[in-house]
């Protein structure tokens, strides 16, 4: 089935492969929470399936992921997050982003 969404520029890709790092580490050093992290540059859609894990994490502050191992070379078998947080980050190419966190909380941050 082919996707009724919009091709994204190949750049928006190759500017948030740059900032998410710079995001996630943000949180690591500031946050000292877990979170559920999706940046997205200014402009992009967030698709419904990671919607639904930010509002799942959003309400239960749960998330449990098996990484599938077929033949590759995986992190580990399993993350679970619990008393996490949700953050949908929305950035700029400058690195400014407004951070929802919970669906509800925003804050801006500068990576």
């Amino acid at each position: 089935m082919k996707s009724t969404l919009p091709n994204l520029p190949r750049k928006n890709k190759r500017i948030e492969a740059k900032i998410d790092g710079k995001v996630a580490k943000w949180f690591e050093t500031y946050h000292h929470r877990s979170v559920l992290l999706e940046v997205k540059m200014e402009g992009e859609p967030v698709a419904n399936h990671q919607r639904r894990l930010l509002n799942q994490v959003a309400e239960t502050g749960t998330f449990v992921y098996n990484f599938p191992d077929g033949g590759k070379r995986t992190p580990l078998d399993y993350v679970v997050l619990q008393n996490a947080d949700a953050v949908l980050a929305v950035c700029t190419e400058s690195g400014e982003c407004e951070c929802t966190i919970n669906n509800d909380k925003k804050i801006n941050i500068s990576v």
